[in-house]
């Protein structure tokens, strides 16, 4: 079993549980239009190597700085997420923001950010922004498996 991943935004400690294949799945089929959309500029950019070591580990792509990387890309993305049905986008945030706890100050264990009954963010101190932040950061984990078989296949087939 995978294993879950931390990660910080501002102040803030997070831990994303690892998603079921079942909804990895469905989740990968609702934004792969913006997977396609960046990967041009994404595998331009992937140095030599890096693919591989990737693979092995996708927590480590929370450890890069990608805003770069994607910033080519990041128009189209932004145009597809806006034309994205209401509906898709709240299946993705909930199933990526259910995923997630954040740690209580003092080490005192880790809570919940996203109500599965309320269907809304349960840490007022997040806002929109955050929750953004939160749910790429979600996706860019989950997502990886897809996400490299989708650079494979265009490193590939940019190859003589």
């Amino acid at each position: 079993m995978r294993e879950p991943v931390e990660f910080t935004i501002g102040s803030q400690t997070y831990r994303a549980e690892p998603m079921d294949a079942k909804t990895q799945q469905h989740v990968a089929r609702r934004v792969q239009p913006l997977l396609v959309s960046i990967l041009p500029s994404v595998t331009a950019m992937i140095p030599a190597g890096t693919l591989d070591k990737l693979k092995e580990n996708p927590g480590a792509l929370l450890d890069m700085n990608l805003q770069e990387t994607v910033m080519p890309g990041l128009e189209a993305a932004s145009n597809l997420l806006a034309q994205m049905p209401d509906e898709t986008y709240d299946y993705v945030q909930a199933k990526c923001l259910s995923r997630v706890k954040r740690k209580r100050d003092g080490d005192a264990g880790w809570v919940p950010i996203w109500g599965t009954q309320s269907e809304r963010l349960l840490d007022d101190n997040l806002d929109g922004a955050d929750s953004v932040a939160i749910m790429m950061k979600v996706l860019v984990v989950e997502l990886a498996p897809f996400f490299f078989g989708l650079v494979s296949k265009s490193i590939a087939a940019a190859q003589p």
